[in-house]
């Protein structure tokens, strides 16, 4: 069982930076918190799944399949899928809760991406990542990974769960899982570009990773950062409680 606050899920959706928050995503469900500002213009497209919106707060107009209605904080709407809708007309913000049943994209026959209003998009399909961004990155602009030759870090693609972020088709970001899928994950090698960076792609980024169904159930994560503590904390990473119990062994 899981017990949500609309309130708090609201502020979650704000602290996140961007106008789609996802909370809940199972086979047959996934959940989010949708915000629009007055005056913003709703630039969302027909969905494959049906879906239900609750308005939490705010005042507005739907259109939905050639038919247009006032909504207002308690408004229940129903869109079937692959009808064209959007919000219209909106006179104060808009926090609207969200249902896609099956899960959002289920119907698309990909589960593997995820969407943000914004146009980015996250994938973990392989023939996605673009290796050049990836290993120009690491090799050429990280602290961690700097001269990293090319072949290691064809291998460590090989043998990890990658997460790309997209723009158009062009990778801007990355993150891979070093995992069992059972007891201990290792969260790896996570960057966004710079020009695409202070979109809250990196809080979505580490969200989808750490929400990925393969992964939620991992009891261990444990990962290395020398500036990004305060930004993992908020996910739960914390220092080691008994950092004597680690061990290392390097080569070279």
């Amino acid at each position: 069982m899981r017990i949500y606050n609309a309130d708090g899920l609201i502020n979650q959706r704000a602290q996140f930076g961007e106008a789609w928050y996802e909370f809940l995503r199972v086979m047959d469900l996934s959940m989010g918190v949708y915000h629009l500002e007055a005056g913003a213009t709703d630039l969302q497209q027909p969905h494959s799944e049906d879906e239900v919106y609750y308005v939490l707060r705010g005042k507005g107009q739907i259109h939905v399949a050639g038919e247009d209605e006032f909504v207002e904080t308690g408004s229940l709407i129903y869109v079937a899928k692959h009808d064209t809708h959007y919000f219209h007309s909106i006179e104060e913000d808009l926090d609207i809760l969200v249902f896609f049943a099956p899960a959002e994209d289920t119907n698309k026959g990909n589960k593997d991406v995820h969407r943000l209003s914004n146009g980015y998009t996250i994938s973990t399909n392989p023939a996605d990542l673009d290796f050049e961004v990836i290993h120009s990155y690491l090799s050429r602009e990280s602290y961690w990974a700097r001269g990293r030759s090319p072949s290691r870090m064809r291998k460590a693609i090989d043998n990890s769960l990658c997460f790309g972020v997209y723009l158009a088709g062009k990778q801007v970001g990355f993150a891979r899982v070093i995992t069992d899928f059972a007891t201990r994950a290792y969260l790896s090698d996570v960057f966004i570009v710079r020009e695409h960076r202070g979109r809250g792609l990196g809080k979505w980024l580490i969200e989808r990773v750490l929400k990925d169904s393969r992964l939620e159930d991992v009891p261990s994560w444990i990962l290395h950062t020398e500036d990004a503590h305060s930004l993992y904390e908020r996910y739960g990473f914390s220092e080691p409680e008994t950092p004597r119990d680690i061990m290392e062994m390097r080569h070279g």
